[in-house]
């Protein structure tokens, strides 16, 4: 019987020592791949900003939006700074084999295999959600310093949630990853804008840059999907991505109803940027408040889906009125959805929301007591800073005169003296007056705001 466990445990070694050999090929070839490292994300930057810093750094975001990319990308730095190779492990917990290991296992093999010290190594722990108890390794480890830095991603937001975020007070930093910003995006098409040109670029190029904003909105912002040139192949990935988040990150993790959550998801997807209640979604999904209460908050750990609420100094008010439905990318949006028009006026509110998000704002919509409706409302602290309104087109004097009411009146309200209006093509400022009062609105193409 122990020959039989020692043969198990040799064999589950090998099998280990081998797949750690094809995840980390620096050891051997002293660098990175370039097919590895990708194009140079902006989150970069800021990564390496607390490069020399103990805190544990956590990358999470949704399944396939870069941040094995930037885990490859760091290392990459690491090695140019002259880090032994041998003192970088990166763990790849979607691999079958390493996945069936303890982390001290797994650490023991590195070692052997290497004859590495452990106060001298870099660890790199990839889709680190999918493994049991794994904070409190964590937390071991890093208590007892035996480790130089600790790197870890999660395609779930449950990272963050108290239960861990508690076990590990003062011991992280965190970085969310979204997919590509138009920024990125534009530099993944080898198109590169200097920000402080915004206001000299030709005729020709500013062409070039709207045809590749229809591209960025019909198909996301995945950086795999950019890098597809056939429309049919690049929508059949999105439907795989959709797919993955729901089964591997939601109904195998959870062991949810697939049926329910799907018929959940179908609905938010296809009314991206749209009002929902409990009580709508109920009508329409036949499942339980507690369960659509539950299903929305596992789609916002994963990424795939957030609810937006209203602006409102009544706590109440927060919680019962409706919140607005946002997809984390238009290209699953339109590839998963039920669609019948382009709605590009809700895929542009999507996409300025995301951005928003990317850029860790504090917003909410608002209404006033006319119910009229401002899209962003941006706030700080107890301040709000701005509001935005977005409007595909500008053209309709009916349209433009309903956003216009809704922008005003929430200066007024909360005694501002300028707004923002995001359109398709308008680039203006204007004065307005309501009520006495002076308020400046700004037009601006979605392509120059997000490029700002």
């Amino acid at each position: 019987m122990e020959r039989k466990i020692l043969r198990k445990n040799v064999t589950m070694e090998r099998k280990i020592m081998e797949n750690l050999k094809r995840w980390n090929t620096w050891w051997y070839e002293k660098k990175v791949k370039e097919s590895l490292k990708g194009i140079e994300r902006d989150n970069k930057k800021e990564l390496l900003k607390y490069l020399d810093l103990k805190p544990i750094k956590i990358l999470v975001g949704a399944r396939r939006s870069g941040k094995s990319t930037l885990m490859y990308q760091i290392i990459d730095r690491l090695l140019k700074r002259g880090v032994n190779p041998l003192n970088i492990l990166y763990i790849n917990l979607e691999d079958p084999e390493i996945k069936k290991a303890d982390f001290d296992t797994i650490i023991n093999v590195y070692i052997e295999l290497t004859n590495v010290k452990k106060e001298e190594c870099f660890i790199f722990i990839d889709e680190i959600q999918g493994k049991r108890e794994w904070e409190l390794w964590l937390k071991r480890e890093y208590d007892l310093q035996g480790f130089k830095q600790f790197f870890i991603s999660g395609s779930s937001g449950s990272l963050l949630t108290s239960d861990y975020s508690s076990l590990l007070t003062g011991r992280t930093l965190t970085f969310k990853i979204f997919p590509l910003s138009f920024r990125e995006f534009l530099r993944f098409k080898h198109f590169e804008i200097v920000e402080d040109s915004l206001n000299l670029i030709p005729p020709d190029k500013i062409s070039n840059i709207k045809h590749l904003l229809r591209n960025y909105i019909e198909f996301g912002a995945f950086p795999e999907i950019i890098l597809i040139d056939d429309g049919e192949k690049k929508e059949k990935l999105l439907n795989e991505y959709y797919e993955s988040i729901i089964t591997k990150d939601i109904i195998a993790r959870y062991r949810i109803d697939g049926e329910k959550i799907r018929r959940l998801a179908y609905y938010l997807v296809t009314n991206t940027s749209a009002f929902h209640s409990y009580k709508k979604l109920r009508a329409v999904t036949n499942l339980s408040y507690d369960a659509i209460k539950n299903y929305l908050k596992l789609f916002e750990e994963t990424f795939l889906f957030f609810q937006l609420p209203i602006f409102s100094p009544s706590v109440k008010n927060h919680f019962s009125y409706p919140r607005k439905n946002y997809c984390i990318d238009t290209g699953i949006r339109n590839a998963a959805g039920f669609r019948t028009t382009m709605d590009i006026g809700r895929l542009y509110e999507n996409i300025v929301f995301i951005e928003l998000k990317r850029r860790n704002m504090e917003f909410f919509y608002w209404k006033d007591k006319r119910q009229r409706e401002v899209d962003f409302l941006i706030k700080k602290g107890l301040s709000v800073l701005n509001l935005i309104q977005v409007c595909y087109s500008i053209d309709d004097d009916n349209t433009r005169k309903r956003e216009l009411k809704s922008i005003l009146s929430g200066l007024e309200h909360f005694e501002l003296k300028e707004g923002l209006v995001v359109t398709s093509d308008v680039e203006k400022e204007e004065l307005n007056k309501k009520n006495g009062k002076k308020f400046k609105i700004i037009y601006k193409p979605l392509w120059k705001w997000l490029l700002e």
